[in-house]
């Protein structure tokens, strides 16, 4: 799905990304994330902690629960999906729509006299796509996979990663860990 965007008008906020990719934008396999990394899961729940995380209706799907200590905003166009009540979860047509919500949240929150949140963009691949250009930091974890076992592979990148990752990127590079397989302890 593509979309096309004018904020302008609506981001008072900084927007930041956070993603394990390979140097070519891969990033999921099969609507889950094709590899483990030590660290990388608790690295993010540290960046992200306290603040507003924006994803797409298969990266919410993929995740047990709503990610906890965060608010977490939905974007989907399909009204069919069931979606759980919950306080921390808002859900949205659009990632413009997203902004939106970031901004009235952020209001809120000043209005109380609390502080801002950071806003992140976590996935998946159609809602970086949208909402890169108007990343100021991008978190990448960058994931060298020279040789993957062939049951785990990519088939979800992020278009033109390469151009797209031209922000400030504190970057960190981690091991590939792979989950064990029957033939692997």
């Amino acid at each position: 799905m593509t979309y096309q965007l004018d904020v302008s008008k609506i981001l008072s906020f900084d927007l930041e990304a956070i993603v394990a990719a390979t140097e070519n934008g891969g990033i999921g396999y099969k609507g889950d994330l094709p590899w483990r990394l030590q660290g990388d899961l608790k690295r993010f729940r540290e960046i992200t902690q306290g603040g507003i995380v924006i994803m797409g209706a298969g990266t919410y799907k993929s995740l047990p629960s709503p990610l906890k200590d965060r608010i977490n905003i939905v974007i989907t166009k399909k009204s069919e999906i069931s979606w759980t009540a919950c306080y921390d979860v808002r859900v949205v047509n659009s990632p413009e729509d997203a902004l939106r919500m970031v901004g009235r949240i952020i209001d809120e929150k000043e209005e109380q006299g609390r502080d801002r949140p950071r806003v992140f963009v976590i996935g998946g691949a159609s809602i970086y796509q949208a909402l890169m250009p108007f990343v100021s930091t991008l978190h990448w974890t960058e994931v060298h996979v020279e040789q993957l076992p062939e049951e785990i592979g990519l088939d979800t990148y992020i278009e033109d990663f390469l151009s797209l990752r031209g922000t400030s990127t504190p970057k960190r590079k981690s091991n590939l860990v792979l989950p064990p397989t029957p033939t692997t302890p």
